[in-house]
């Protein structure tokens, strides 16, 4: 049952009905508080810090990953921590707490490595592209979007290919390299156009 409840959870959480979300995360972890079952905790307290992330309430995205994050790493359940490290990460980029962020997805990055997760790496170094390009550190953020790119061309995953390209071409416009930031633009929308979906640039 425990299955089902995180799951319509999930399936709730990715058609945006946070309220949905929130009330059958809560189900779970009533029902694994019985059962002694700290997995679903850790798993449904990940879901409601996705639901106020998205809600803009940083302090309680940290608290809800925080205490998912006790629980894995009591547990040992190294990718799930790494899972954690990296919500908290995005958690303090979205805050704008920059050297917060890199030291999260620092941590990531280490335990990724470790467990040979190269996909996951890619979104890693990608993030800390992200961190590097709002502090304003350009050069930095393109070696990692670069790094982020090659990982993600070699493993053929073109959705991360295309979030690359675009935030390569933003790094080149911020530096005013604009007939490169064009070419990283064009060859995003090329992909994204094949894909089926319309690009955005982010800022």
């Amino acid at each position: 049952m425990l299955e089902a409840y995180i799951g319509i959870a999930n399936s709730n959480y990715k058609l945006a009905d946070y309220e949905a979300t929130s009330i059958w995360a809560e189900k779970t972890i009533r029902l694994a508080q019985k059962l002694n079952e700290d997995s679903f905790i850790a798993l449904a307290l990940t879901q409601m810090g996705n639901v106020v992330l998205n809600q803009k309430d940083f302090n309680g995205a940290l608290t809800y990953f925080n205490k998912a994050l006790e629980i894995q790493t009591a547990q040992e359940d190294s990718s799930k921590v790494a899972a954690n490290l990296n919500n908290i990460g995005n958690v303090y980029l979205q805050s704008r707490n920059y050297d917060k962020a890199e030291e999260y997805f620092r941590r990531t990055i280490t335990i990724d490595s470790a467990l040979g997760s190269i996909s996951y790496l890619a979104g890693d170094y990608n993030n800390l592209g992200l961190v590097m390009k709002n502090r304003g550190e350009l050069n930095r953020a393109l070696a990692y979007q670069l790094r982020s790119l090659e990982i993600n061309e070699r493993l053929s995953i073109p959705f991360g290919i295309a979030g690359n390209l675009n935030n390569i071409g933003t790094v080149y416009m911020h530096l005013e390299d604009f007939g490169l930031s064009e070419d990283y633009y064009l060859r995003c929308l090329e992909l994204t156009d094949s894909l089926g979906f319309i690009s955005t640039h982010k800022d």
